[in-house]
């Protein structure tokens, strides 16, 4: 599966401290990817600190197609519910 990364969605997510980013690394390495990424289509809309650690070290990963959206604009506003500090962008 191509699974497409839109920079706009991911500047809507804080990013994570270099600490924080380390400790969800490790996390996945010793647990594996536990949480599902969310998908709508092809285009990553949950998960992108998730999907980018299982890219780089080539480890499984479980998606979840989401149903609820139906245009970009669902998607926003999914996202600026998920993620408090996007309302701001």
């Amino acid at each position: 599966m191509n699974i497409v990364v839109n920079e706009e969605l991911k500047a809507y997510i804080d990013p994570l401290t270099p600490q924080e980013y380390e400790s969800l690394e490790r996390s996945i390495l010793a647990e594996g990817c536990r949480d599902a990424l969310v998908l709508w289509g092809d285009l990553l809309v949950d998960g992108h600190n998730r999907y980018a650690i299982c890219q780089h070290h080539g480890l499984p990963f479980q998606i979840i197609q989401s149903t609820r959206f139906k245009n970009m604009e669902d998607v926003h506003l999914w996202m600026i519910d998920q993620h408090p500090s996007a309302q701001y962008l």
